[in-house]
C-alpha cells in the first residue's frame, strides 16, 4: 500500500488524512504512510463539515481516506475548503472513490526513499471543544 500512496503523489512533504470511526483499515493506512514517508493526520470523525473544512485547509492533504458513514461530511468539507484533495473510500463499495483503494492492493512495493528521524510523520489535532483545534507535530 505504501507504493500506492507514492504512486498517488504522496511523498515526504505531502499529507494524507483519515476520517473514519475506528475502521480496521485505519492502522494499515497509518503504517503505509510511515513507510512511504508521508505525513498522516487521523482526524476526529465527529467533526462537522465546517470544522473539518478548517482542518483540511490547514493540512491540504493529497488524499483523504473515509469510511462510508463519513463520506458525505468529507465531500462537503473538501468543497468548502476549496482544495484538490482526492477522497478515498475505505469500505468495499463500488464506485470511483474506492478505485484508488482497490489499486492499493495491487500496487508494487514502495522502493523509497524511506523516512528519516528528522522527517515529520504525524499531525494530531485537539478536539477544539473550547476553541479552535490546535495541531501538534510528531517525528518518527
Amino acid at each position: 500500500m505504501s507504493g500506492a500512496l507514492a504512486g498517488q503523489g504522496c511523498r515526504g512533504d505531502t499529507t494524507i488524512g483519515v476520517v473514519a470511526a475506528n475502521h480496521p483499515l485505519t492502522a494499515l493506512v497509518w503504517l503505509a504512510a510511515a513507510r512511504a514517508g508521508t505525513i498522516v493526520s487521523l482526524i476526529n470523525f465527529m467533526l462537522k463539515a465546517d470544522e473539518l473544512a478548517v482542518l483540511l485547509e490547514n493540512l491540504d492533504p493529497v488524499l483523504l481516506f473515509s469510511d462510508a458513514a463519513h463520506l458525505e461530511v468529507c465531500e462537503v468539507a473538501i468543497a468548502r475548503a476549496g482544495i484538490g484533495t482526492r477522497l478515498v473510500l475505505l469500505d468495499e463499495a463500488a464506485g470511483s472513490r474506492s478505485l484508488i483503494w482497490q489499486r492499493c492492493w495491487r500496487a508494487p512495493r514502495h522502493a523509497g526513499p524511506h523516512p528519516t528521524p528528522a522527517d515529520l510523520f504525524e499531525i494530531s489535532y485537539t478536539s477544539g471543544t473550547t476553541s479552535a483545534p490546535k495541531g501538534g507535530r510528531a517525528h518518527p
